[in-house]
């Protein structure tokens, strides 16, 4: 190309872009008659991620000014001449209704005359619209002027929403087909997406026991802290719009998250022979077998899960309790969250524990285990529990018992003055059934000043293995 044809080139694009700014520019937009962006703000009108959407999709609101997108013109008021105007959505994002001429207005001053006519698009369900712009009269291309020509062309129309995701909008200028303002504007994002609902639990971690009590009638009051869990429902995202339609079928400006109410219900399992459970001090009902605890409808928040005492004068085991959330949808609009099941802290013994790691059990005569706990002080020690932890057993075997007292083994209701307790491989079969190993913990309701304890691992080769397990201060181990 020759230097003179160059030139001539340069000069026609010169005068094709006159006038040129950065970019066309959205400075205002609503959803729903919420303000979404306005200036350099965003705040996206929000969807809780459990909508339902349903098969014709959630609509807007429709009264006038709810739904408006402003484009600006960077490069300055529109003088006289034709041009388009261009909007286009994305995303599972429609027109709800035909979009006509008069949905688009202007800031244009009453001497300049603006004719705006849909030339393509528009149509129920679609994503964009053009307007054919002609603009005639008295316009003045100065910002501020008694004439001004257009300088901002603002698009009303309802929308329909088809599922999630984010809904974007997007607006162009052009005049002659050449494009105003380099192009097509920023995505400005009209809606998101946000988790609106959670429910989750967890375990107390202050200790909750059976107390020592002092006496022979241990383990048959409980401690001060009765607390075993909490629970927390609801809403976790401020501003979390629901359906633009509530379920009635009614419009509204906005459907908080917080008014689409969750409820659920609640099963705990584990035994409950001597306590109660309460969600926040209502009492849950239980079985016939003192195994399931539930409660239905609790309401949405925060709530403490506690245990309470039953009268009983016998000697009380280690509880654990398991609890299932189910939160249930408080509106045909939404979907509940999953339900999920969550360990609870277990009511443990006071007293001093022991733990036996990987004690042997029937091996088929490789190997036995023995255990040995020494009471050193001037006088008896309290009855001792044994309890089994992730134990494995001989295939084919019944799964035995995981907590022994001295109603299964005798030996185990006391330790005497200066004696000692043995417990054997027999014991242990007696005890727990025919598994191969496992973790024990030894409890004995006794403070910890006097006791020590042994573990020894013997196999039929004659290799004796022992390791010592604590003392003379041990109180209150856990594991």
């Amino acid at each position: 190309m020759s230097m003179k044809k160059i030139l001539m080139a340069a000069v026609a694009v010169s005068a094709l872009t006159a006038g040129a700014a950065s970019a066309a520019t959205i400075t205002l937009a609503k959803v729903s008659n919420i303000t979404v962006f306005t200036g350099s703000t965003a705040t996206p009108y929000k969807i809780a991620s459990e909508t339902i959407f349903g098969t014709g999709g959630l609509a807007t609101t429709t009264t006038a000014a709810h739904n408006i997108t402003e484009a600006t013109v960077s490069s300055g008021p529109l003088g006289v001449g034709n041009y388009t105007v261009t909007y286009t959505l994305s995303g599972p994002g429609t027109f709800a209704s035909t979009v006509g001429n008069s949905a688009v207005s202007t800031d244009a001053a009453t001497a300049c005359v603006i004719s705006s006519v849909v030339s393509s698009g528009g149509g129920a369900g679609a994503q964009t619209v053009t307007y054919a712009v002609t603009v005639s009269g008295t316009c003045s291309t100065t910002s501020g002027d008694a004439n001004q020509g257009p300088e901002s062309f603002t698009l009303d129309a309802p929308l329909k929403v088809s599922g999630l995701g984010d809904v974007t909008v997007t607006a162009a200028f052009a005049s002659g087909g050449t494009s105003i303002d380099n192009g097509t504007s920023t995505a400005r994002t009209l809606i998101t997406n946000a988790t609106g609902y959670s429910a989750s639990a967890t375990a107390d971690t202050t200790t909750t026991q059976w107390l020592l009590s002092g006496g022979a009638a241990a383990y048959t009051t409980l401690s001060s802290n009765l607390t075993i869990g909490s629970i927390v429902v609801g809403s976790t995202t401020s501003n979390t719009y629901g359906p633009f339609v509530l379920a009635t079928g009614a419009t509204a400006a906005k459907v908080d998250d917080a008014t689409q109410v969750l409820t659920y219900d609640a099963s705990i399992a584990g035994s409950v022979s001597n306590v109660s459970l309460t969600i926040n001090s209502v009492t849950m009902t239980e079985n016939s077998a003192k195994t399931i605890s539930t409660l239905a409808g609790i309401a949405a928040g925060t709530k403490a899960v506690a245990v309470t005492l039953d009268t009983t004068t016998t000697s009380q085991s280690e509880i654990g309790f398991s609890l299932t959330v189910t939160p249930v949808a408080g509106s045909a609009s939404y979907t509940a969250p999953a339900a999920f099941t969550q360990a609870l802290q277990s009511v443990t013994l006071e007293g001093t524990n022991f733990l036996a790691p990987w004690i042997a059990g029937n091996q088929a005569g490789t190997s036995s285990s023995m255990v040995r706990v020494s009471n050193n002080g001037a006088s008896a020690a309290g009855a001792v529990t044994l309890m089994l932890k992730s134990p494995t057993r001989n295939a084919g075997t019944t799964a035995g018992a995981t907590t022994c007292t001295s109603s299964t083994l005798a030996s185990l209701a006391s330790i005497a003055a200066g004696g000692e307790l043995v417990i054997s491989t027999a014991d242990l079969t007696t005890c727990f059934g025919d598994f191969k190993r496992g973790d024990m913990i030894v409890t004995i309701q006794a403070p910890d000043d006097s006791l020590t304890a042994k573990a020894r691992l013997t196999t039929t080769a004659g290799s004796i293995s022992e390791i010592s397990l604590g003392g003379l201060n041990v109180t209150n181990q856990t594991y």
